[in-house]
C-alpha cells in the first residue's frame, strides 16, 4: 500500500514549514565565513529579515495557520548564534520594529529575481 496521499495537514504542517524555514535561514547566514562576529550586525539583522519575508507567505491563509515571522527569526536567531540571552533577544527584537519602520524589510521583485537567476546561470556556465 502506498502511502503518498497521506500528507501532514493544519498544526503539523505549519511546524513542519517553519522548521524547513529556519533550516535555510542556518544553512545561508553559515556560509559567510566568521558569521559569529556579526550576532549584533544591523546588516546582518536586515539580511535575515528579508529571508523570511521571502519565504513565509501568510497571504490567504488563516490566522491559526499564518506564521510568525519575527517569532521564526528569534528561533533561528537562537539555533545560529549559542549563548542568546533576553537582552540579545529584546536587541534583536527592537532591530527588526527597526527595519520595519524604515520599510527596510521588502520582497525582492519576481523580475530582479528571475534576471539575477539567469545571470547567475550564465556566469555558471561561461565560467
Amino acid at each position: 500500500m502506498s502511502f503518498v496521499y497521506i500528507n501532514p495537514q493544519n498544526k503539523l504542517k505549519k511546524t513542519i514549514k517553519e522548521e524547513t524555514i529556519i533550516k535555510k535561514i542556518i544553512e545561508k547566514v553559515g556560509s559567510i565565513p566568521k558569521y559569529n562576529e556579526y550576532k549584533y550586525d544591523l546588516e546582518m539583522i536586515t539580511m535575515m529579515t528579508i529571508l523570511v519575508e521571502e519565504l513565509v507567505n501568510n497571504t490567504g491563509k488563516k490566522d491559526n495557520q499564518k506564521i510568525n515571522k519575527k517569532q521564526l527569526l528569534m528561533e533561528a536567531y537562537k539555533q545560529l548564534f549559542n549563548g542568546v540571552n533576553s537582552q540579545d533577544l529584546t536587541t534583536l527584537d527592537n532591530h527588526i520594529e527597526y527595519l520595519y519602520n524604515n520599510g527596510k524589510i521588502v520582497k525582492v521583485s519576481r523580475w530582479l529575481a528571475f534576471k539575477g537567476s539567469c545571470i547567475d546561470w550564465i556566469k555558471r556556465k561561461i565560467l
